[in-house]
């Protein structure tokens, strides 16, 4: 059984937002600091790939685990959407262990586009998701 909040598509937007935002508002501070190679810069690209641990990957997590399975139980019929969501999930792994393992091999623009894309996947995942709360 999944917590309210999940189930609750306000509370479910407000969480997909309130990550969207902070991950947003790190990459912000990341533009325009190139490739300097400086423990600040060090510090936001690590707090960024913990966001993207620690908050979005964990809300998949709980998605997966309650969630998605609640939501097949009392609807069949949304199958196949909660298969393409569990497969957004995977994407977003995929992606982040790539960043976390090129980490210091990236330029500072790799390392920004990898975040858009992975940011652009989660708005869209997110936008689905709500639709079938």
């Amino acid at each position: 059984m999944s917590g309210p909040a999940l189930r609750n598509q306000d509370s479910h937007h407000a969480i997909h937002e309130a990550n969207a935002g902070e991950i947003q508002e790190a990459m912000s501070m990341l533009t325009g600091m190139g490739d300097k190679d400086t423990k600040t810069v060090s510090e936001i690209r690590q707090a960024l790939l913990d966001l993207w641990e620690e908050k979005v990957m964990a809300h998949a997590m709980e998605e997966e685990k309650g969630l998605y399975r609640d939501i097949l139980n009392s609807r069949p019929e949304t199958k196949e959407t909660l298969v393409r969501l569990s497969r957004d999930h995977q994407l977003l792994g995929l992606l982040l262990e790539k960043a976390k393992t090129q980490l210091r091999v990236q330029s500072a623009e790799e390392f920004i586009a990898i975040n858009r894309a992975m940011l652009l996947l989660l708005e869209i995942h997110s936008d689905e998701e709500e639709k079938i709360l």
